[in-house]
């Protein structure tokens, strides 16, 4: 259940890099980006974002997005982005794999 109050995200941002080390760790282990949502707290302004990062198969932060249209549970603690939307390109690996079946025959 998805629901937080100013405390519970408060809370939330400490673990902020913590949240960032694992996705960035399973990046890394599976060779693909991760987007993971967390909160996020701007340490100069003191203001939370409910917030995503996308990161790229070495782990490296490729675009971090702060909501610009809040859910109403966020807006109990959460600040609509200051930049308003974003756009960004990824650049996206396609593995194909094929299954190749041997029939051996005996006669």
């Amino acid at each position: 259940r998805y629901i937080l109050d100013a405390g519970g995200a408060r809370a939330a941002a400490g673990q902020e890099g913590e949240i960032l080390a694992w996705a960035a760790d399973v990046a890394r282990a599976l060779r693909c980006h991760v987007c993971v949502g967390h909160v996020r707290l701007d340490a100069r302004t003191g203001e939370m974002f409910n917030s995503q990062t996308t990161l790229d198969e070495d782990g490296e932060t490729v675009v971090a997005y702060d909501k610009t249209h809040l859910y109403f549970v966020d807006e109990k603690w959460a600040v609509e982005s200051k930049t308003g939307f974003a756009q960004t390109s990824l650049s996206l690996k396609v593995i194909r794999t094929t299954t190749k079946t041997t029939t051996t025959t005996t006669t």
